[in-house]
């Protein structure tokens, strides 16, 4: 059985659902997957949202609309585990990755120390590179000086002012055992070529390289729209 529950955002109060795409939804989605569908709030506090409704397992957060949602997000709630399933534009309004490993911590044990910090830092790491090269589609520009700020700020603001990158998903997925962590992450971009993975896993620096350096297994799926960090527990 699909629960799904609507919130309002403003509100925070749990409303009838009547959006389009929910009986597509239903449909769609594996069994017992438990779906919290909202709006986005309007001052991007997704920590407020958050925080009125206790943490718990089996449960897909879905930014509407409904029918953009993906099958990561649905499946992940229906085995267990939890997933935000968001607009790009949130994502990026938003500590997107530090408010999912807070509600996975609540609900999943990471450890302490350096073993919760790996998990953290790769899964921030991934869900950056999502958000910037992989559905706003920016290009790396690591150099550090106030033209090169200024020009990345002008291309980010450029780039969520299209409505068609700012609104791809980004999906944070987390199914676990009790010998590991499993965390995907899933964008709607173009992907990542054969040279640019290979590269990640054989040389230090940043994005994707941190992300290599820190999971215990990293595996690119769909051309590296999907990325899966796998941590032993």
């Amino acid at each position: 059985m699909v629960r799904i529950h609507g919130f309002d955002a403003a509100a925070g109060d749990a409303q009838a659902w009547a959006a389009s795409g929910v009986d597509r939804l239903v449909v769609d989605a594996p069994d017992e997957a438990e779906c919290l569908v909202f709006a986005r709030p309007v001052d991007d506090d997704l920590h407020a949202l958050l925080a009125a409704h206790a943490p718990r397992p089996g449960v897909a957060w879905i930014e509407t609309p409904v029918a953009s949602a993906t099958p990561d997000s649905l499946s992940t709630a229906a085995a267990g585990g939890i997933a935000f399933d968001v607009s790009t534009a949130l994502a990026y309004a938003t500590p997107l990755a530090t408010l999912f490993c807070g509600q996975l911590a609540a609900v999943c044990a990471l450890g302490d120390g350096d073993g919760r910090s790996r998990i953290e830092l790769a899964a921030h790491e991934a869900a950056s590179n999502a958000i910037l090269h992989g559905n706003l589609g920016l290009e790396d520009d690591w150099r550090v000086n106030p033209a090169a700020f200024r020009k990345r700020a002008a291309a980010v603001r450029d780039a969520l002012a299209d409505d068609a990158r700012a609104q791809r998903r980004i999906v944070l997925a987390a199914a676990w055992t009790d010998a590991e962590l499993v965390i995907s992450i899933v964008d709607e971009g173009p992907g990542y070529s054969r040279e640019t993975i290979d590269a990640a896993k054989t040389r230090s620096g940043r994005g994707l390289s941190i992300v290599v350096a820190h999971a215990d297994d990293v595996a690119f799926e769909d051309g590296g729209r999907i990325i899966r960090l796998t941590f032993a527990r």
